[in-house]
């Protein structure tokens, strides 16, 4: 329904102190400080200490992040009762899509 496309300078993110890290991500991601750019879907930061992040979003979505949030929810309903094996390569799977992971 909606594909938007964070990237980001992980040496950067990483040189950060590890406490600082997330809020370097939602900035990133949810800071209102952006500008389009003239290629259709590219959005880049106002400040020019911030060059180390840039979006895409594809035109033509509904703009909703819901299916992924219910994927989510009913996983972690679900995991407790899926084989070990089956749980343990869609926790890896899924654990790289958290910053923390599980």
């Amino acid at each position: 329904m909606s594909i938007e496309v964070l990237i980001v300078d992980w040496a950067h993110i990483e040189a950060a102190p590890p406490n600082e890290r997330a809020d370097l991500l939602e900035e990133a991601a949810f800071g209102e400080e952006t500008r389009p750019n003239a290629d259709e879907g590219w959005t880049w930061p106002t400040r020019s200490a911030a060059d180390w992040y840039a979006s895409y979003e594809f035109s033509r979505t509904l703009g909703s992040y819901k299916p992924h949030f219910w994927a989510g929810e009913r996983w972690e309903q679900l995991r407790d009762f899926a084989d070990p094996q089956l749980r343990g390569m869609l926790d890896r799977f899924a654990s790289v899509l958290f910053w923390h992971g599980l």
